[in-house]
């Protein structure tokens, strides 16, 4: 780039004026950014806001020399405070703190952590907080927004899934370092769910993959791709539906007593005051100057909890983002203790609690599925088309009558309802499209017909199946839902049967498998099929102990959720409520 100091020599006299102005003038050089987050300036780390920026304890804050934050409308509220005194930091940093109050540990810690794990920047994955309407989500997600600005409220938030895919990926590439939070995940009356959950998909799965959609000039060629660059905080009564996208979200379930509405007031309260914004921007100061160091410890703690933890999780990006949070949670507790809001020994109960909170948390995953699961779809559209009349099948020796003591579970009516039920089964009449045959314990499906009447009825319901054809047949024989499969016969998973007056190839489906659901094929605290939680005494942590950890001792109060007294001791060694999450006879023998 050339600069305002460029000019060209001339030679005609109506343009000398221009060229002397410029000559004799001294334009000042100013550097704009357009951006939040972290900015190497000067060789120092800088977090970029509208009011400036942070640098470290020794190092400037507001306006910066030469430099300029220029930010879209939304985000001209991120604006925080300098760093303040250590005695009004100490007592700003215990009011933060105080937001572990405000719901029950799994829910409140990870919450927590969400500002402050944002500021480390590409998380791999986005947060989820679902619960019906009343439930103060909105307002819980709030308060933690308002960690970088007083003028954000429950009325004014940052984002919202209104908004279209486009603008909520311009926003997350912006709003770099920082947690973005994208209120009310909610299908409007005549909304398409199909264009909500496609919006979600598209901008969840791009926080989870760390990449942007690329995209062509005018003249083709390729423009710089805009990643997404901050963390999604979502709210919403419902969940986004996709194949594997709920595994890249840390989901947390509000019940209606979940939140402390008296705590939840006070901090309120804090953040119009910028008490958060005071206690955030003081961890900003105290992260700058090691943030490379810590970025780097990342990594290392990432890989070390990961192959403590990576056993209890659903889903292998759970376990990455468990990690994540474990190694964030020594940062921030230790932030707690250098500023002075907490002393040694609260540390070392505190280290005790969360991990604790958070492997509940994880523990809490396994009741969302982790991936679609297509043949429970599957399963679950075929009972429906049956039961609903959109298809029938015949009994196995006659097409032109239902199976024998089965007729009004296989798509057949009655020729005259109000009459006693007849002798014979010639009085029923078939509905929907023939889809197959049946006996008194299998069903013989034609693949083909009976997977496009299913895929009809999901697109009524807006969630068509994802995979067809072998691929879907694949899905049900690894769900173990195929009776008997054609490996004799050319490797094939169908088999030959008499449907229809004609010998031809079929699935072969129990009765009993119209039922699965997929429930149980993730055992409890998600372990994968086949591999038992590796044993240890206690859940050590990454960064060096300034003081040795107590050993976990058990609650001494009841469960914040359902008041309950009774724990069990996980493997890791932490504490865990047996009426919340009851162990399961793997857990116990861990434990013996």
């Amino acid at each position: 780039q050339l600069g305002a100091t460029a000019r060209v020599e001339v030679g005609v006299t109506p343009n000398r004026i221009c060229h002397m102005v410029q000559k004799l003038s001294d334009p000042t050089k100013t550097m704009v950014y357009g951006h939040t987050g972290w900015r190497r300036i000067n060789g120092r780390w800088h977090f970029l806001h509208a009011g400036g920026a942070i640098s470290g304890p020794d190092g400037p804050h507001g306006p910066l020399s030469g430099t300029r934050v220029k930010l879209p409308d939304g985000l001209t509220r991120v604006c925080l405070s300098n760093a303040p005194t250590q005695e009004l930091l100490a007592a700003a940093v215990k009011e933060a703190l105080t937001f572990l109050h405000v719901a029950p540990p799994p829910i409140s810690w990870p919450l927590l952590l969400a500002p402050y794990l944002a500021a480390f920047g590409d998380p791999g994955f986005s947060y989820f907080l679902v619960g019906s309407t009343g439930t103060h989500k909105s307002s819980t997600a709030a308060v933690l927004q308002q960690f970088y600005g007083t003028e954000f409220s429950v009325q004014r938030p940052l984002a919202n899934w209104s908004s279209t895919a486009n603008a909520n990926e311009e926003l997350q590439f912006i709003a770099k370092d920082m947690m973005t939070v994208m209120d009310d995940f909610v299908l409007a009356a005549g909304g398409d769910r199909q264009r909500l959950d496609a919006n979600a998909d598209r901008v969840l799965r791009n926080q989870a993959n760390r990449s942007g959609r690329s995209r062509l000039r005018p003249d083709g060629t390729t423009r710089p791709p805009r990643p997404p660059r901050s963390l999604v905080l979502s709210t919403g009564e419902s969940l986004p539906r996709g194949h594997s996208l709920l595994a890249r979200n840390v989901v947390l379930e509000l019940k209606r007593n979940s939140i402390d509405l008296e705590q939840l007031s006070k901090l309120q309260k804090h953040g119009d005051d910028g008490v958060l914004a005071q206690a955030f921007a003081g961890f900003l100061s105290w992260l700058a100057p090691q943030l490379d160091e810590l970025k780097s410890q990342q990594l290392g703690a990432r890989t070390h909890y990961r192959a403590l933890v990576g056993d209890l999780t659903p889903h292998g990006r759970t376990s990455e983002a468990l990690a994540d949070l474990l190694f964030v949670r020594e940062v921030v507790i230790r932030y707690a203790q250098d500023s002075g809001a907490i002393t040694d020994q609260q540390a070392v109960t505190m280290i005790e609690e969360s991990a604790n909170a958070l492997i509940a948390m994880a523990v809490s995953q396994s009741g969302h599925p982790a991936e679609e699961d297509i043949a429970a779809n599957f399963m679950g559209l075929l009972s429906s088309a049956l039961a609903s009349g959109a298809a029938h099948v015949s009994c196995i020796r006659d097409s032109s009558i239902p199976p024998k003591n089965l007729e009004g579970a296989s798509g057949w009516r009655h020729n005259s309802p109000e009459a006693s039920p007849p002798a014979t089964l010639t009085h029923w009449k078939q509905l929907g499209k023939h889809i197959g045959s049946a006996d008194e314990t299998s069903l013989y499906l034609i693949p083909e017909v009976a997977e496009s009447v299913c895929q009809a009825l999901a697109r009524d319901r807006t969630l068509p199946l994802t995979l067809s054809g072998i691929a879907l047949q694949k899905r049900l024989h690894e769900a173990g839902l195929l009776a008997t499969t054609g490996h004799n016969d050319g490797n094939r998973l169908t088999v030959r049967k008499q449907v229809g007056g004609t010998r031809q190839r079929v699935l072969h489906i129990s009765w009993s498998s119209l039922s699965y659901s997929g429930v149980g094929h993730l055992g409890h605290l998600g372990q994968k099929r086949g591999r038992e939680p590796s044993v240890h005494a206690s859940l050590p942590t990454y960064l060096p102990n300034r003081q040795a950890s107590a050993d976990p001792e058990r609650p001494s109060k009841p469960c914040f959720t359902c008041k309950s007294s009774e724990f069990y001791q996980h493997p890791l060694g932490s504490w865990i409520c047996s009426r919340c999450y009851p162990a399961t006879q793997g857990t116990q023998e861990a434990q013996r």
